[in-house]
C-alpha cells in the first residue's frame, strides 16, 4: 500500500504482529500474538487470504463457530505445529473472561474472550510485570467478564490464581495453524469448477488475472524509471548550483505513530479516576498533543460540592487541573485536564513512504465492512502545505506537496477493534479519541485521525522568486 499503485502490502516496514511467537504449555506448543478478524463463516478462507496480503501473513486458523479467523506468520515464530493458545482457552473456559498468565522469565500472556470470541488485541505477550499489571488493571475494571485470571502477587483479589497448565488441564487443542497458500486455493477452486464443468471459464479468468498482473508490473516499472530519471535530473541541478524547490516539513513529521498514541490515549481514558460524590463523568477525550480533558456534571438533587472534586481525583503521581465552567450561581460543570504520557513514543521523521488517500479510504472501508461498522465512519479531505514554483507560462503558481484524508468513527463498542487495521496505514496520525458517557447504558466512542499522502512535485520544478510586498493586491 504505497502511493496509488495498488501494492498489496503497507509501506513502512513495521510488523503488525504484537507480542507474537510460540509458547510451550505442558506438552503442547501454542501460537500467541495472532491477528484476529471477524468473518462470514461461509467465506472465511477467502477473507483470510485477502487480509493476509495486507499484513504479510502466511498461516491462518479458522474458527467458524465464532465467526472469526486468525492470521499468523512464520517470520514471527508461528508454525503449523502450533495450535492457537487464545482459541484453546476460549474452548476450554465457558463464558467471557480476561486473563494475565506468567509466560516465563519476565514475560506475561494477555488474553481476552467475550462470548466465545477471541478479542482482536487481547492475544499477545507483554514484557515486564509493571506493564502487565497496568494493562490488566484497566481491562478487569470494565466489569464485563464472567471470570478474570491473574497471579495472586498482582493483588487482584477477585481474580483466579491459575496457571495456563491448570486452565488447560485435560484439554486437547482442536486444530493447528494451516498454511495459507493462494496456489492451493486456485487448485481447489479448479477442481470444484472442473467437477461442475466450468474449467474453461476458470482458465479464462485466470488468464485475465495474469494479464492484469503483468500490466500492473509494467506500469510499475515505467513509474520507477520515471522517478529514477527525475531524481537524476535533480542531482544534476544540485551539482551545477541551480536552485531547488525547498519542501516544507510534512504534517506528520514529529507526530507519534497512530497505534502507539491510540494505546496511550486509551489507557489514559480507561484509567481516569471518575468517582466524585455528587458528580458524574460525562465525556473524556484525548487530543493530538496528548492533552486529556474530562467533563464532570453535578448530579441533580444530590449534587456534591465543587470543593470535593480536586481531593477525590488527586492520586500519588497524578494531580490534574480542575476548572469550574461558567460564572456566578451554582457551577454545574467542571473540566478536569491532564497530559497522557506521549514523550517516549516513537515519532515519524516525515520521510516515510505514504499511502494514497484513495487507497487509505478503500483500506478503511474494507475493514469497516468486515466488522459491520461501515455506516459508522465518515471521511473528509484535508489540504496540506504548498510551495511556489514557476508554472508552464513562466508564472508563479502554488502547488500542494501533501494532502490528507480525515476519518471519523462513532461507535457504541470498544474502539480497540479498530487498532489492527488503522495501525497498518503509513503516515497516519491520531487527532482525537474520546468517549461520551452521558448515557450510562451506552458509551459512544469517537475516533478521529488523518492519513497523509505525499504529493511529488512536477518534473523539472523551479522555485518561484519571492513575492514582492504588496504584489498580491496589484
Amino acid at each position: 500500500m504505497s502511493g496509488d499503485e495498488g501494492d498489496e502490502t503497507l509501506a513502512g516496514g513495521a510488523s503488525v504482529f504484537q507480542g507474537a511467537g510460540g509458547l510451550q504449555v505442558g506438552r503442547h506448543e501454542y501460537a500467541v500474538g495472532l491477528l484476529w478478524n471477524a468473518a462470514d463463516p461461509k467465506k472465511i478462507r477467502a477473507e483470510a487470504a485477502r487480509e493476509a496480503k495486507d499484513v504479510g501473513a502466511n498461516l491462518f486458523l479458522p474458527r467458524k463457530e465464532a465467526a472469526q479467523f486468525a492470521l499468523g506468520s512464520t517470520a514471527e515464530g508461528h508454525s503449523t505445529r502450533q495450535a492457537s493458545l487464545a482459541a484453546s482457552l476460549a474452548d476450554a473456559v465457558d463464558g467471557s473472561f480476561v486473563g494475565i498468565f506468567p509466560a516465563g522469565d519476565s514475560a506475561f500472556y494477555l488474553v481476552g474472550v467475550r462470548n466465545g470470541t477471541v478479542l482482536a488485541t487481547l492475544d499477545r505477550l507483554i514484557e515486564g510485570r509493571d506493564a502487565a499489571v497496568d494493562e490488566f488493571s484497566v481491562l478487569q475494571a470494565e466489569g464485563m467478564w464472567d471470570y478474570t485470571f491473574a497471579p495472586a502477587s498482582f493483588g487482584f483479589d477477585r481474580s483466579k490464581d491459575q496457571s495456563l497448565e491448570d486452565v488447560l488441564a485435560g484439554f486437547k487443542p482442536k486444530a493447528s495453524l494451516q498454511p495459507l497458500s493462494n496456489k492451493g486455493l486456485l487448485l481447489k477452486a479448479g477442481a470444484a469448477l472442473l467437477a461442475a464443468g466450468l474449467i474453461f471459464l476458470l482458465y479464462g479468468q485466470f488468464q485475465a488475472w495474469q494479464e492484469a498482473r503483468e500490466q500492473e508490473r509494467m506500469e510499475r516499472e515505467v513509474q520507477e524509471a520515471e522517478e529514477a530519471a527525475r531524481q537524476e535530473e535533480q542531482a544534476r541541478l544540485a551539482a551545477t548550483g541551480q536552485l531547488r524547490v525547498v519542501i516544507p516539513p510534512m504534517p506528520w513529521a514529529g507526530r507519534a505513530f497512530l497505534a502507539d498514541q491510540f494505546s496511550a490515549c486509551l489507557n489514559a481514558i480507561m484509567s481516569a479516576p471518575t468517582e466524585v460524590p455528587g458528580w458524574r463523568a460525562s465525556t473524556i477525550g484525548c487530543g493530538a498533543d496528548g492533552d486529556v480533558r474530562m467533563s464532570l456534571r453535578r448530579e441533580s438533587g444530590t449534587g456534591g460540592s465543587l470543593n470535593w472534586v480536586a481531593p477525590f481525583l488527586t492520586r500519588e503521581g497524578f494531580r490534574p487541573r480542575v476548572q469550574a465552567v461558567g460564572q456566578g450561581g451554582l457551577t454545574g460543570q467542571v473540566d478536569v485536564s491532564w497530559s497522557a504520557n506521549l514523550a517516549a513514543l516513537p515519532r515519524y521523521s516525515g520521510e516515510e513512504a505514504t499511502a494514497g488517500i484513495s487507497e487509505a479510504r478503500r483500506h478503511i472501508v474494507a475493514h469497516a465492512e468486515e466488522n459491520f461498522i461501515a455506516e459508522r465512519v465518515a471521511f473528509a479531505e484535508v489540504p496540506g502545505p504548498t510551495v511556489e514554483i514557476m508554472g508552464p507560462n513562466n508564472q508563479p503558481q502554488s502547488v500542494p506537496v501533501s494532502r490528507g484524508l480525515r476519518f471519523t468513527f462513532n461507535l457504541q463498542m470498544s474502539p480497540e477493534g479498530l487498532l489492527p487495521f488503522l495501525g497498518q496505514i503509513p503516515a497516519a496520525v491520531l487527532e482525537r479519541l474520546s468517549v461520551d458517557m452521558s448515557d450510562s447504558r451506552t458509551w459512544t466512542w469517537t475516533i478521529e485521525g488523518v492519513s497523509h499522502e505525499r504529493i511529488p512535485l512536477p518534473p523539472d520544478s523551479r522555485p518561484a522568486p519571492p513575492r514582492q510586498p504588496g504584489a498580491a493586491g496589484r
